[in-house]
């Protein structure tokens, strides 16, 4: 828990433009994937992609797709359902055809996990697509 945490702290506090960032970026990955706990792997992958979306999109795609959404979402907790909702919300930066869809989804999990402000901005995403 407390690697995860420092992980997490330290990818959030990174600067992507640095020197530093790439080194950051690579433990980041490192530790999430020795991380047992799925919530905490999932949540640090996500983490993970949303830092590399701005420099590394192809990086960032590869580690999106390697997260099982599907037993995350089997688990039916308001920290997994927040996931799925962030996991949706990737997509739609990821994947530029199904952008669409997948904004919808993840404002429609957002509202369903009790996120109505998330949802209300991914809302005036989508309109201005």
């Amino acid at each position: 828990l407390i690697q995860y945490l420092a992980t997490k702290t330290e990818l959030k506090a990174s600067d992507s433009q640095s020197t530093h960032s790439a080194l950051v970026l690579r433990n980041a990955e490192l530790v999430a994937n020795q991380i047992q706990q799925p919530l905490y792997k999932t949540s640090l992958l996500l983490l993970l992609c949303e830092q590399l979306t701005e420099t590394q999109l192809h990086r960032a795609q590869l580690i999106h797709e390697q997260i099982d959404i599907h037993s995350i979402e089997a688990m039916g907790t308001p920290s997994a359902r927040r996931l799925v909702a962030k996991w949706w919300e990737q997509k739609a930066m990821l994947d530029e055809k199904s952008r669409v869809l997948a904004l919808r989804e993840a404002i429609l999990r957002y509202r369903s996990v009790g996120c109505p402000n998330r949802a209300r901005s991914l809302s005036k995403r989508l309109h201005h697509i």
